[in-house]
């Protein structure tokens, strides 16, 4: 069983955010301005349809989703060598 704590429960009230959410507000423009304010930000946030349940997508720092496909082709890489 997966527990619930306070960390869990502050992402999903700051980083699950509903479509209609980010097209009635100036939440999208907020987190593309937080990502160009650092070198590489980590903060992800996951977009979801309510109305079409499996409707997700998440959006990432640029350089931060570069590194992560990096690890992911060494990993590949590295797997491929053996």
């Amino acid at each position: 069983m997966n527990k619930i704590n306070t960390d869990l429960l502050k992402f999903v009230k700051k980083n699950i955010l509903s479509v209609t959410e980010l097209t009635r507000s100036t939440k999208l423009t907020e987190i593309l301005n937080s990502y160009a304010a650092t070198e590489k930000n980590t903060e992800i946030y996951i977009v979801q349809n309510n109305k079409v349940k499996n409707a997700q997508a998440v959006i990432i720092d640029l350089k931060y989703f570069e590194e992560l496909l990096a690890c992911k082709e060494a990993i590949e890489n590295s797997k491929k060598e053996r």
